[in-house]
C-alpha cells in the first residue's frame, strides 16, 4: 500500500504563494475559524515538500511520523486529519475570497442586517454597496448584475421604511424598479449573447453535438435591434456596450456578416476607453476568431485584417485580463505564424524579442526556438533552423505538429529524402491517431503530405511536367498561405 495524500488538498497547496502560507498560518491559529488543532501539525509537514508537493514523495505514513515519532502509524486517523485540513484549507479559500468582494461583503452584511430589522443600517449600506460598483466606462454583466442588487433592495427598503403615499418615496421606489428592470434585460440580452456565442465557438472547434442550441431559437421572437435601441435610449451613458453585442451577435449568426466585421472591430476601437480590460480581452479574441475562420477558407484578405488586429491586441495588451497577466502560448504562436504566412520575417523577429517575457517563464524556451527555426528557416538557413527544432520541448501539442511540418520542409530543402519517408510514415500515424486534432486540422495536414509525397516523387524523378501540374492543383487551395512553401517549391519550375 502506497498510502497516498489527498490529491485535491495538494493541488490547492500548490497554488500557494508564500504570502497565502503567512495568512493560512494566521487563520489556522483561530479556533473559531479552525476546530482542529492538529492540522497545524500536519500543514507543518507537508509544507516540508513546497512548493512541488510531488505525490509520489509525500506519503499518510511518512506525515505520520514527522508529527509523531513515538506512536505507531494510524491510517484512519491520518485520513481523518487531512480530510480535516482540506476541509479548512476549503473554508480559507472561500472567506479570503469573499473578503475580496467589498460588493459581496455588503451584501451579506445587509441580509443580515434586514433578518435583524436594522432599516437604517440597511440604508446606508446600500448607499456604500453603490458606491463600490464600477462607473459606465466598466459596464458588464457583472456590472448589470450588481445594479439589479442594489435597486431592488432599494425599493425593498422603500416600502419597509417609508411611505409611499409620499409622491416623492413614489417616484423613488418606481425608478428603482425601472432601473432594476433596464439592468435585468440588459443582463439577459449580453449574458444570452455571450453564452451563444459560447457555443458556436466550441462547435466550431468540435465538430457537430448531439444537443442543439437553442439560443437563437429562443432570440428569434423578439425583436433584437428594437431592443437595443431601446436600451441605448434609456441608458445613454453605457449605449455602446448595446451596440457592440448587437453587432457581435450578428456577426456570427447572420449569413450577410461581412458589414457586421467592419461595425463590430470599429465599435471596440472607439469605445476602447470605455470598456475594461476583461471585456476588451474577449471581444477582441472574437474579433480575431472571425478573421482566422475567413483566413481558413481562403479570404486572403483577412490576413491583413487579423496580422493589424494582432498589432492592436498587443500595443494595448488586450492579450491580458484580470485572471492571466502573460500571452497564452496559443496566442503567440497564432500571432507568430501569421507574421510568417504573410512573410513579414522582420517583424517576427522583433515581436520575438520584444514580447517572449511576457509568456509565462517555463515557456520562453521551448518558444524561443519554435520561433527561431522558422526564422532561420525563412531565411535559407536550414542547419540553424534544425538546431532550434532539437531544443524544443514537445509538451505543448500544437507545437509538436508544427514541428513535424517544419521538419519535412528543412529535410526536401537539403536533400535528407531517406529521413523524410521515416518522418511521413510516422506523421501519417500520428494525425490518424490523436484525438486532440480537430477534423477540420486533420483534413488539411493530410492534404499537405499528400502534396508533398507528390512534390518529392516528381523532384527526384525530375518531373517537370508533374510540379507544373502539382502547382496547378495547389493553387486551387483556398488557404494558400498553409500550403504556400509547397506552391512556392512547384513554381520554381518553368
Amino acid at each position: 500500500m502506497n498510502y497516498k495524500v489527498n490529491e485535491a488538498l495538494l493541488e490547492i497547496l500548490r497554488t500557494f504563494s508564500k504570502n497565502d502560507i503567512k495568512n493560512f498560518r494566521k487563520f489556522m491559529k483561530s479556533p473559531y475559524l479552525n476546530p482542529y488543532p492538529k492540522v497545524i501539525l500536519l500543514f507543518t509537514a507537508i509544507m516540508e515538500y513546497y512548493p512541488d508537493f510531488r505525490s509520489t514523495s509525500i506519503s499518510r505514513k511518512g506525515l505520520f511520523h514527522k508529527m509523531d515519532k513515538k506512536n505507531n502509524f494510524n491510517d484512519s486517523t491520518m485520513r481523518d486529519l487531512i480530510s480535516k485540513l482540506k476541509l479548512v484549507l476549503d473554508k480559507f479559500l472561500a472567506i479570503s475570497g469573499f473578503e475580496g468582494s467589498e460588493f459581496d461583503y455588503l451584501t451579506h452584511l445587509r441580509k443580515q442586517l434586514y433578518n435583524r430589522k436594522l432599516y437604517k443600517q440597511v440604508e446606508k449600506n446600500i448607499s456604500e454597496a453603490e458606491s463600490v460598483i464600477p462607473g459606465y466606462n466598466e459596464a458588464d454583466s457583472d456590472y448589470f448584475f450588481k445594479r439589479i442588487k442594489i435597486e431592488t433592495d432599494k425599493f425593498n427598503n422603500y416600502v419597509i421604511n417609508r411611505n409611499l403615499y409620499n409622491e416623492q418615496n413614489l417616484n423613488y421606489s418606481i425608478n428603482s424598479l425601472n432601473i432594476s428592470a433596464k439592468n435585468q434585460l440588459a443582463f439577459f440580452i449580453l449574458e444570452t449573447i455571450k453564452q451563444n456565442d459560447t457555443i458556436l465557438k466550441i462547435t466550431k472547434r468540435q465538430g457537430k453535438p448531439k444537443i442543439k442550441n437553442i439560443i437563437p431559437e429562443l432570440l428569434e421572437p423578439m425583436d433584437l435591434k428594437e431592443i437595443m435601441v431601446a436600451l441605448k435610449r434609456n441608458e445613454s451613458e453605457i449605449s455602446h456596450i448595446f451596440e457592440i453585442y448587437y453587432n457581435l451577435y450578428m456577426l456570427f449568426t447572420k449569413r450577410n456578416h461581412e458589414k457586421y466585421f467592419h461595425l463590430f472591430k470599429k465599435n471596440i476601437i472607439e469605445y476602447s476607453e470605455m470598456i475594461n480590460t476583461d471585456e476588451l480581452h474577449f471581444l477582441f479574441g472574437r474579433l480575431i476568431d472571425y478573421c482566422v475562420n475567413n483566413c481558413n477558407e481562403g479570404k486572403a484578405e483577412y490576413y491583413v485584417e487579423l496580422f493589424n488586429a494582432y498589432g492592436i491586441m498587443l500595443r494595448k495588451r488586450y492579450y491580458t485580463n484580470s485572471s492571466n497577466k502573460y500571452i497564452s502560448l496559443d496566442l503567440f504562436r497564432n500571432i507568430f505564424q501569421t507574421s510568417i504566412r504573410i512573410n513579414n520575417l522582420s517583424w517576427a523577429e522583433d515581436f520575438i524579442n520584444k514580447y517572449i517575457k511576457e509568456l509565462h517563464p517555463q515557456n520562453r524556451d521551448s518558444m524561443y526556438n519554435y520561433c527561431y527555426a522558422y526564422i532561420y528557416f525563412g531565411k535559407g538557413m536550414f542547419e540553424r533552423s534544425l538546431e532550434h527544432i532539437l531544443k524544443i520541448k514537445q509538451d505543448y501539442f500544437a507545437l509538436k505538429i508544427d514541428i513535424k511540418i517544419l521538419h519535412l520542409k528543412i529535410n526536401y530543402e537539403v536533400g535528407m529524402y531517406e529521413q523524410i519517408y521515416n518522418q511521413l510514415d510516422s506523421f501519417k500515424h500520428f494525425i490518424s491517431n490523436h484525438e486532440l486534432i480537430l477534423p477540420s486540422k486533420r483534413e488539411k495536414i493530410r492534404e499537405f503530405i499528400l502534396l508533398y509525397e507528390k512534390v518529392l516523387k516528381a523532384r527526384l524523378n525530375d518531373d517537370s511536367e508533374s510540379l507544373i501540374f502539382i502547382n496547378k492543383e495547389l493553387n486551387t487551395k483556398r488557404d494558400k498561405q498553409f500550403f504556400g512553401w509547397l506552391i512556392d517549391k512547384t513554381g520554381q519550375i518553368k
